[in-house]
């Protein structure tokens, strides 16, 4: 079967084309060109591809509610959808009219009022009513890098905003999808309140870092520095008994290297030594160019056990050593007032191989977490190469119970408050160590658990992270 096709767009370009090599001809009109052709197309051969996600919208998704998240629990998924470091503000300043951030281009973003409610129940039903920014906002720029203004007329101090970003994606099974996330920030101002005086954060983790090195140490008291991974938490917390012992500031650097405002410190402390704490996947060669004016030293093993060992001989002759869970940091982190009391190096383990075997060089063993974390065959083990030496074991039921058992056997006056279950921020409390020590609590995000009254109540606390870490008016 043959028919007539009226060949309209083809024809269109075949001229610009001709037209555009030279070559003259007069202008050809949609219904004079035809041709005859076979029918070969069969509509159920045809492929029709949905080009809705392409399409401009606004980035209101529709009415499911969404799980309102921690930057830090999906920042991961993000980085790997986007194939890049990204960043995105916790704590939102005051006297801020826009919000700064890196993502990638295209992705959509748009900021949300949360009610009370909705930061509560952990979701959110996001609708124009809430809606504080430009919905249509997609950033533009080739590196990622926004500033996307917002409306703070209605905001109070420690509300609640959420990040809405939205961007295409691709799932398992090679379909295309449309993934959002609203991530938890608060709008910060100014605070008079006295206890509130006393909490040392930033805007990020490395922000955290930075004012708590620059709350707990004064110009020329050091001139080295210790560089960790503020994305890992092992080598820090390792880390922690060497920089407790010496004064040395424990300094962040990120997946591309140390920030402009990591240098500047440097600088402004007049630093001229600096030991980095990792291998070169965890702080990243450029830092070595980016201080090569400093006298440096790296200590890096084969794991973060190994760099753990390689870290017991900078702390001489200890007496005793403290052995903890590598595997997660809440532990390690409940340990570090412990090592200052004692100076006392901590021990990262999980199998019997991190376990040395001259341990018995020490006079005795502080296991500081639950057998979930240290198991009881570990702990026989150690045991048995210590002999006749003593083994101590001090936890609690969870991890917060396990810092006030800490803290009720050192005794010290002061208390550094830190979220139990993020270490972005907690991590940064080893610099508060300097100096006079103090205990470390692990609490929750919104509430101090009763059984830590009889250390927090009548005694100076600090807390360690922004509002969206520990709750305004925790104290």
């Amino acid at each position: 079967m043959k028919r007539k096709v009226s060949l309209i767009l083809s024809a269109t370009i075949m001229l610009s084309i001709l037209s555009s090599l030279g070559v003259s001809g007069r202008t050809a009109y949609a219904d004079e060109v035809d041709f005859e052709t076979e029918e070969i197309l069969d509509e159920n051969f045809v492929k029709y591809e949905d080009i809705s996600s392409s399409i401009p919208r606004e980035n209101i998704p529709e009415n499911n509610e969404i799980f309102i998240q921690k930057f830090e629990n999906v920042k991961e998924v993000i980085e790997k959808d986007l194939k890049t470091t990204i960043s995105i503000p916790e704590n939102i300043d005051s006297k801020m009219d826009a919000i700064n951030g890196k993502l990638s281009k295209g992705v959509g973003v748009a900021l949300y009022r949360l009610a009370k409610e909705n930061y509560e129940s952990g979701r959110v039903k996001l609708s124009k009513d809430i809606l504080i920014s430009d919905p249509k906002f997609s950033i533009s720029s080739e590196n990622g890098d926004f500033s996307i203004k917002f409306d703070k007329k209605n905001l109070n101090n420690g509300d609640h905003i959420g990040i809405c970003i939205s961007y295409p994606s691709i799932d398992n099974s090679g379909n295309d999808i449309h993934k959002t996330f609203v991530i938890d920030s608060v709008y910060t101002q100014e605070d008079n309140n006295e206890l509130e005086k006393n909490r040392i954060s930033g805007s990020n983790r490395y922000k955290t870092n930075i004012e708590s090195i620059r709350r707990s140490y004064v110009v020329g008291s050091t001139d080295t520095v210790i560089i960790v991974s503020g994305e890992n938490f092992a080598d820090a917390l390792a880390a922690g008994p060497v920089s407790m012992k010496n004064g040395y500031p424990v300094l962040f650097s990120g997946k591309r290297g140390l920030s402009e405002e990591a240098l500047k410190l440097i600088k402004d402390y007049s630093i001229k030594k600096a030991i980095i704490v990792g291998g070169k996947k965890s702080v990243v060669p450029a830092v070595d160019s980016q201080i090569s004016n400093l006298s440096l030293r790296r200590i890096s093993g084969s794991d973060r056990y190994d760099t753990s060992r390689m870290l017991l001989s900078e702390l001489g002759n200890s007496k005793h050593v403290i052995i903890t869970d590598g595997r997660d940091f809440a532990d390690a982190l409940s340990a570090t007032p412990l090592a200052k009391k004692l100076n006392s190096p901590i021990l990262l383990v999980e199998k019997f191989r991190d376990i040395p075997k001259d341990l018995d060089k020490y006079n005795d063993v502080y296991i500081v977490g639950g057998k979930s974390s240290v198991s009881n065959i570990l702990e026989k083990h150690i045991e048995d190469i210590m002999r006749n030496k003593k083994v101590y074991r001090v936890y609690g039921k969870d991890r917060m119970m396990t810092s006030y058992q800490v803290a009720k056997l050192i005794k010290y006056d002061e208390n550094v408050l830190a979220n139990g279950k993020i270490f972005a921020d907690a991590l940064s409390s080893i610099n508060l160590m300097n100096g006079n020590g103090k205990n470390l609590l692990l609490i929750g995000e919104k509430k101090i658990p009763d059984y830590m009254s009889d250390i927090v109540k009548n005694h100076q606390n600090y807390i360690i992270g922004g509002y969206s870490t520990i709750a305004k008016g925790i104290l």
